[in-house]
């Protein structure tokens, strides 16, 4: 048992099953008192004679003892379950207390109870000793009773030590879909679902159809395993993860609290992080970052996007959990890797029944669902949504390098992709992407592809500056929390600037030379990418430059 798992228990069930032990034991009772009054009353008035009846009335007082004697025994385990329910609610008061105090003193309660500084604050020493006091004291004390139910549960039922999976042997399925997870999950006891948290956590915290709450607290332990097991710059940023999901929910307010939906830390890493509960928000995003993304990367600013998206949308009145979905091995480079769409191709499928999940364990029915995709991984949206027919997500595509479609065809966007739901393309003008766009690296531009609704963006924003840029925050918010209305588009200036930026290499003859350089560079080859690098640019500066001289002559 840990501080979070102490602190997120609910004792309620253990209440309802001291009540159920305590009814089974009056039962018992009951039927004990009904044998001797009914039974045993009627062959000792003389009813039945004889030794046959001896013999019977004999084994039937066995009976009746062995009832009495299991109705107290359960008993017992009713009392003592109803004991440990009290002791357990005072200690984790007492641990939440501490939790609640540690932001203001600058730390934060680590799993084993003790107090640990916050990044970046100094906390005086008296505070650290109070707080890890309180805290450990809470935690050994909540272990006790913990041991002491154990050894008595173990002794009511003959064993040294209780599962609480009542002797069944449980298997997680594998292979199967959320939908089949969830029904499979829902299935179960309570006590089974602790005791697989407990001892599979591994397996459960990265289950799709498994509810947010189990799957956080099953990928906690494996954070904190990971933490102990890990030196170095790696066990630093596992430390900052935890600090910040501690921080989110060291205040009474539970709707910005951090749920940890996945961690895998071999190779760049993968996480899935929730701000707020994606079981029970009316609206969720999922925000995918795009190359060179990685949990040993520059993981905050993705955070950051995350909570961005979420504090705009919650603060026009949205009901909304906001996902960082870092679940694929995104590209390292964006001119050796980003050009191959097999990162995209391998990671689709897991986004897709990330997805389907996020229906499967709603428990209001299905939520708005809005998929953010940056950069590359506007690929790896299409992909997910190409995997069968229907998936029901609004796509949003920010700097998207494509979907892998012509926009020749002249099919919808949503068509083409099978998908329930509309699609959106925020592209700044100063965005390099436009160069992807022009050379069809991966089809042509989300923008270009019938269908596509453009959202409000500035024309001076680049490829990694949206999240800072207020029209587009106000538009992608709107799309979050299903207010289509509220969408601004682009403004006449933005037009003007697509318009003058748009990157064609067989139309735009003011690309000239580069044009064709850079072209080479993508259909042959590394050998002059870093010229190239320089050259793309120049033309972009240049567009921006001839745009801006424009607007002076037209304004």
């Amino acid at each position: 048992m840990n501080t979070e798992q102490l602190r997120a228990a609910d004792f309620g069930a253990v209440d309802s099953d001291a009540g159920a032990w305590l009814a089974l034991a009056d039962a018992l009772s009951d039927s004990a008192r009904q044998v001797g009054s009914e039974v045993l009353a009627a062959i000792r008035s003389g009813a039945w004679r004889g030794c046959s009846a001896d013999k019977a009335c004999d084994a039937i007082s066995g009976n009746q003892e062995q009832l009495t004697r299991s109705a107290d025994d359960i008993e017992r385990v009713a009392t003592a379950l109803a004991k440990a329910a009290d002791g357990w609610r005072g200690a984790q008061g007492r641990l939440r207390r501490a939790c609640e105090q540690a932001p203001a003193l600058g730390l934060r309660i680590a799993a084993d109870g003790t107090a640990e500084p916050l990044p970046g604050r100094d906390a005086q020493p008296r505070d650290v000793q109070e707080l890890s006091s309180l805290a450990k004291g809470a935690l050994a004390e909540a272990k006790s009773i913990d041991a002491e139910l154990a050894a008595l549960l173990g002794e009511a039922g003959g064993q040294a030590s209780t599962t609480g999976l009542g002797g069944a042997s449980l298997t997680v399925p594998s292979g199967k879909t959320p939908d089949e997870i969830a029904a499979w999950w829902n299935g179960l006891s309570p006590a089974q679902r602790d005791e697989l948290v407990k001892r599979q956590p591994e397996v459960i915290g990265r289950l799709d159809g498994v509810p947010a709450a189990y799957r956080h607290r099953a990928n906690l332990a494996v954070l904190d395993e990971k933490i102990d097991d890990t030196t170095g710059a790696e066990r630093q940023r596992l430390k900052e993860i935890r600090a910040r999901i501690d921080a989110s929910r060291s205040g009474s307010d539970a709707a910005d609290d951090m749920y940890l939906l996945k961690l895998d830390t071999s190779g760049d890493g993968k996480i899935v992080v929730s701000i707020g509960n994606p079981d029970t928000a009316d609206n969720v995003s999922v925000y995918v970052p795009g190359t060179t993304a990685a949990l040993w990367g520059d993981l905050d600013t993705d955070l950051d996007r995350a909570k961005a998206m979420f504090d705009k949308a919650s603060g026009n009145g949205g009901d909304v959990a906001s996902v960082l979905w870092l679940d694929y091995d995104a590209p390292d480079s964006v001119l050796l890797h980003a050009p191959d769409p097999t990162y995209a191709e391998k990671g689709g499928p897991t986004l897709r029944s990330f997805v389907d999940s996020l229906k499967a364990t709603h428990q209001d029915g299905v939520p708005h669902t809005t998929l953010v995709a940056h950069s590359y991984a506007s690929l790896v949206v299409g992909e997910a949504a190409k995997q069968s027919p229907g998936m029901e997500a609004d796509i949003v595509t920010v700097g998207g390098a494509g979907f892998g479609l012509d926009d020749t065809s002249g099919t919808d966007v949503e068509k083409a992709l099978n998908l329930e739901g509309e699609v959106y393309s925020a592209t700044g003008g100063t965005d390099v992407i436009r160069a992807a766009h022009g050379f069809e690296v991966h089809g042509d531009g989300p923008s270009e592809l019938k269908g596509t609704e453009k959202l409000s963006v500035s024309p001076f924003t680049g490829h990694t500056g949206y999240w800072d840029d207020e029209k587009f925050l106000s538009d992608v918010s709107a799309v979050i929390t299903g207010d289509k209305d509220d969408v601004s588009g682009p403004s006449g200036l933005q037009t003007f600037v697509d318009d003058v930026l748009t990157v064609d290499p067989g139309n735009d003859e003011w690309l000239g030379e580069v044009g064709k350089d850079v072209s080479a560079v993508i259909k042959g080859g590394v050998e002059t990418v870093s010229s190239a690098g320089d050259k793309i640019g120049a033309v972009i500066d240049g567009g921006i430059d001839s745009a801006k001289q424009s607007l002076e002559k037209i304004f």
